[in-house]
């Protein structure tokens, strides 16, 4: 996924930024799509417009350490960090 995203930067860069040296325009404004070249500061202004507000976050974290806590208690296990038990076996 880490590709696909560097490639949607490079073709907004292309498309709306880079200006073409003979046409003084860019592809985005020749196709009449805009009427100004975009910076890539515009770019970060939008994806910080549409991304999700963080909200209160869940009571998770008191659950998974109540059950660790408690499967600790029962004997030998081991609790990786996702909070799963694993026997351990000697």
């Amino acid at each position: 996924m880490p590709r696909a995203h560097a490639l949607a930067l490079y073709f907004f860069w292309y498309n709306w930024t880079r200006q073409h040296k003979t046409h003084r325009l860019s592809p985005a404004m020749a196709a009449g799509l805009t009427d100004h070249l975009w910076s890539m500061s515009d770019l970060a202004e939008m994806i910080d417009k549409a991304a999700p507000k963080a909200g209160k976050r869940g009571p998770y974290k008191k659950r998974m350490a109540a059950l660790s806590t408690r499967i600790k208690n029962l004997g030998a296990v081991r609790i990786d960090n996702a909070g799963a038990p694993h026997p351990v076996y000697r």
